[in-house]
């Protein structure tokens, strides 16, 4: 038995529909973007990264950041130490390489930078907050 083309469409377009939607779920993380804060640390999260500002250093995220479903992340970055007094020739103006690992849950983000063998956090950041940092002097 043949069925009407138009009704072939339609069986077609919600079969189509509902794959795609179980697929968007599979694929779906909870979102970064915005601004982030807590004690000694203020984030904001762009589509292509992110920037951060500690008491003693700044950081920059220098790719997109993507959870996954459960709200873990990885990605790299640089970290620039930073010291009281004026700006230095010698300092290091560059930064250094270094993994920005967190995890989010809710409107709660831990995070956690890792410089070579050196391992800094865990910071605590809300979403929606201002950092509380005290830059050198």
């Amino acid at each position: 038995m043949k069925l009407p083309v138009a009704i072939m469409a339609i069986c077609m377009g919600v079969v189509s529909a509902c794959a795609s939607t179980a697929d968007g779920a599979k694929r779906s993380a909870p979102s970064l973007l915005g601004q982030w804060g807590g004690p000694h640390v203020a984030l904001t999260v762009t589509t292509i990264g992110g920037e951060l500002e500690f008491d003693c250093a700044r950081g920059e995220i220098t790719q997109p950041i993507r959870p996954d479903p459960s709200g873990n992340f990885s990605a790299a970055g640089l970290y620039m130490p930073e010291h009281g007094g004026p700006v230095r020739p010698s300092d290091d103006h560059a930064g250094q390489p270094a993994v920005y690992q967190g995890r989010l849950s809710n409107d709660h983000l831990s995070l956690r930078i890792r410089v070579g063998a050196d391992a800094f956090g865990p910071f605590e950041l809300q979403r929606g907050r201002i950092g509380e940092v005290t830059k050198c002097r």
